[in-house]
């Protein structure tokens, strides 16, 4: 130890299994005695922790860790493959006149890439140009970007990079809530005149879903967890979690709104939340079907089917069994999932963002829980599909069997989703940029560059640092009276 330094040792921390022994050293500088002859002024305390040796986090996952996402990234790819290549959907169809069965119709089956083909040649280049984008080129896209980012240190541009990844991801799932549609839509079950208790003519339509979407929607699925996995794990915008963790302050987001922001935005949740409840429970479109008979059937007679189904009621047709005999039932789960229950939830974390009185720990963690629910949420990707499926179903149908006609009519809850879907995005979009301000302001915002390992252990000595700032400040207080007595004593015996 250096003459002019002061030290005593403590037992700092335990670490891997073993208790260390640290040593703290005080810097004191002696007065200059060739300086005037002013007054001897106390000597102000350097401290100099060099005891406080932490140790050095990767700004990214461990080499073991990085490998093996690499694996199942690449395992993705194959299941994502093989599910694009599979039948997603097959349609069947069957006319029945006295009594005899004149026409079965084959059973039509379509994998993704063969269903875009015949897309592009009936002309339905809405759907078919949505398809190929999000359903097959964007999955591929997007793996190919997380296996590319997981082989380096995320810099905070590649970490926002990935959250929007995860955002965008969900428009992967428009295969999936197509052939939901599709599902329950093409659900024709049309039945003539009786006579002598026998049904002279009759005609049915009905879709599937196949074994090849249902593997495309897992790659989605994992595709959707790695990247939110990956997200988390990485560090991009850092708060101090030793600030998140010692503040004991509860607060509310709306209490650092003035009156009238924060009446605005409580009645824009509010009134999203209950028209979004309201619309999936309402009337949302009509399918109007007709079998034209005169084809088969001498005596002719067009024979209609007319249903409404709201969003709930369509998932409710889905899950009983058509009349392939097939029920659909975890297709109808998906779809639920993704476009009832999310969303509502989505309006729920929004209230209690806003309004719930928590902790600085428990609002980061509301915050990435809403962050990952609106991730999932794909009201506005079924509402995208449902306004393009008006206007090309009839198209759809009638390529089938020419003696088919089905119709789709959006009515006006549908257009009351559309607008509760861009207010919701609206509000969240505010509400989450207002939050990042307040928990900026309350725990301190440490910008991390992956790229620099000397601002990583900056940022790491500074979020240690704050770990003892308090036990820092009463050092300072009780060494700096020992050393003002031992300055004065050794001033006098300069003297």
């Amino acid at each position: 130890m250096h003459p002019n330094q002061i030290g005593f040792s403590f037992l700092h921390w335990k670490r891997g299994g073993r208790e260390e022994e640290k040593e703290l050293l005080f810097s004191v500088s002696p007065p200059n005695l060739h300086s005037s002859s002013r007054p001897v002024q106390p000597v102000s305390l350097s401290l100099t922790i060099s005891a406080f040796c932490f140790h050095h986090h990767s700004t990214w996952t461990p080499q073991h860790t990085r490998i093996f996402l690499s694996y199942v990234l690449v395992f993705n790819v194959m299941i994502l493959l093989v599910g694009q290549n599979l039948i997603s959907f097959k349609v069947q169809y069957s006319v029945e006149a006295l009594m005899k069965v004149v026409e079965k119709g084959k059973v039509f089956n379509y994998s993704l890439w063969k269903g875009i083909t015949e897309l592009y040649k009936d002309d339905l280049n809405a759907l078919a140009s949505l398809l190929l984008v999000f359903s097959g080129i964007w999955p591929h896209v997007k793996l190919l970007l997380l296996l590319a980012g997981i082989q380096r240190n995320v810099s905070p541009a590649m970490h926002t990079m990935f959250k929007w990844l995860c955002t965008m991801g969900k428009w992967s799932f428009l295969d999936g809530l197509v052939v939901c549609l599709i599902v329950v839509v093409f659900r024709v079950d049309i039945k003539g005149s009786v006579v002598l208790g026998e049904t002279m003519y009759s005609g049915w339509l009905a879709a599937a879903a196949g074994e090849g979407l249902y593997l495309f929607t897992l790659a989605i699925f994992i595709s959707q967890i790695l990247g939110k996995t990956i997200v988390l794990t990485s560090k991009g915008d850092h708060y101090s979690s030793d600030r998140l963790r010692r503040s004991k302050q509860r607060w509310t987001l709306a209490g650092e709104l003035s009156a009238i922001p924060r009446f605005m935005v409580a009645l824009g949740v509010l009134l999203t939340g209950i028209t979004m409840i309201t619309a999936q429970l309402s009337p949302c479109y009509s399918v109007e079907s007709e079998v034209d008979f005169k084809y088969y059937f001498p005596l002719y007679h067009r024979q209609l089917q007319n249903e409404t189904h709201s969003i709930i009621s369509g998932w409710e047709t889905a899950w009983q069994a058509n009349q392939m005999g097939t029920p659909n039932r975890a297709l109808t789960i998906l779809g639920c999932f993704l476009v009832t229950a999310m969303p509502i939830t989505e309006v729920l974390l929004l209230l209690t963002l806003c309004f719930a009185n928590m902790s600085n720990t428990w609002h980061q963690r509301c915050a990435q829980l809403l962050q990952l629910v609106s991730d999932w949420a794909c009201l506005d990707v079924f509402m995208v599909v449902l306004l393009v499926a008006k206007a090309q179903t009839p198209i759809l149908a009638n390529k089938l069997n020419k003696n088919f006609h089905v119709s789709l009519t959006i009515m006006p809850a549908s257009y009351a989703l559309v607008g509760s879907v861009v207010s919701l995005m609206a509000i969240r979009t505010y509400m989450q940029y207002l939050h990042k301000a307040a928990l900026k302001k309350r725990c301190g915002y440490i910008a991390v560059d992956a790229n620099s390992d000397d601002s990583v252990e900056q940022t790491e000595l500074q979020e240690q640092s704050w770990e003892h700032s308090s036990w820092n400040v009463d050092l300072e207080e009780d060494m700096g009276s020992l050393l003002v007595q031992s300055d004065e004593g050794d001033s006098e015996a300069l003297i």
